[in-house]
C-alpha cells in the first residue's frame, strides 16, 4: 500500500518537475521572466487569443477543404 503513495506521489512530482521546467523555458524564451505580473498576465492572454485564431481557422477552413477536396469526383480517378 505504501509503495503505490510512493510512486504515485513521485509522478506527481516528476510531471511538476516537467511543467516547471518547461514554463521557466518559456520564460526565458520569451524574456517574459523580466517584466511586470500585471505584462505577463497581458502577453499569456495575447498569446492565448492568436493560438485560439490559428487553432479556429485550422479546424473550420484547412479541415473543411480537405473535406471537400476529398469528396471532389476529381479526386477518385487520375490526376489529369
Amino acid at each position: 500500500m505504501e509503495a503505490s503513495k510512493v510512486d504515485n506521489n513521485s509522478s506527481k512530482t516528476k510531471a511538476g518537475n516537467w511543467f516547471s521546467r518547461w514554463f521557466t523555458r518559456y520564460l526565458l524564451a520569451t524574456e517574459l521572466y523580466m517584466v511586470e505580473p500585471w505584462e505577463k498576465v497581458f502577453i499569456h492572454v495575447i498569446f492565448a487569443i492568436v493560438f485560439g485564431l490559428f487553432w479556429y481557422f485550422n479546424y473550420s477552413i484547412i479541415v473543411y477543404v480537405i473535406a471537400q477536396i476529398r469528396q471532389s469526383p476529381h479526386s477518385q480517378g487520375s490526376l489529369t
